[in-house]
């Protein structure tokens, strides 16, 4: 797979470890990956057209200028990624069942992205678009949410956000109780 010209379209890769390898300006289109090791690898321009990663392991990777398009992550460990180096183009990703841990989405346009139940732990959205996104049944434990447009999001279900209201678009989204109860903390009150 390493080095290769013709793009792989409609391949199944299933327990392969690839840990640390090189994929710079690679093409996959209609692929699935399964039970994979992709920790440490370098996707930099690599093009990736409605992929599915199940149960694989990212963490570490590099996407710089990679295209994400039609991407599915159901089961994923994807741990310290940075996501503000992707292609903005056409990107299109959809989160599911997976841990992230220490990425980083500021900037992006993520509008209707799904994160549902999900792990999103110490992540970073600042001025990201999610405007429509889905949280729902995801716990947030120290993620950061500042300047963004989340009008419409659905976290309904989420837990443990903490972010400041007044510092993010947030018409018409979406909440259920207790957890949105969090947003009286920065007044320091007592509800009984």
């Amino acid at each position: 797979m390493k080095s290769a010209t013709a793009p792989h379209v409609s391949v199944v890769f299933r327990d392969e470890d690839f840990s640390s390898q090189t994929f710079r300006f690679e093409e996959f289109e209609d692929c699935l990956f399964e039970n994979c090791n992709f920790s440490s690898c370098d996707f930099t321009r690599t093009v990736f057209l409605n992929c599915r990663f199940d149960n694989c392991d990212l963490s570490g990777s590099r996407f710089q200028q990679a295209n994400l398009e039609g991407i599915i992550f159901d089961g994923c460990r994807l741990i310290g990624i940075d996501f503000t180096m992707i292609s903005r183009v056409r990107l299109d990703m959809t989160f599911n069942d997976s841990e992230l841990e220490m990425c980083n989405f500021t900037g992006l346009p993520l509008d209707g992205t799904s994160f549902e139940r999900c792990r999103i732990d110490e992540c970073e959205f600042v001025e990201t678009n999610l405007k429509k996104a889905k949280f729902r049944e995801t716990d947030l434990t120290g993620t950061f949410f500042r300047q963004c447009d989340l009008t419409e999001a659905d976290f309904r279900g989420a837990k443990n956000y903490r972010f400041n209201p007044w510092e993010n678009r947030m018409k018409n989204a979406r909440f259920s109780t207790p957890e949105v109860l969090s947003f009286l903390s920065p007044l320091q009150i007592l509800v009984d």
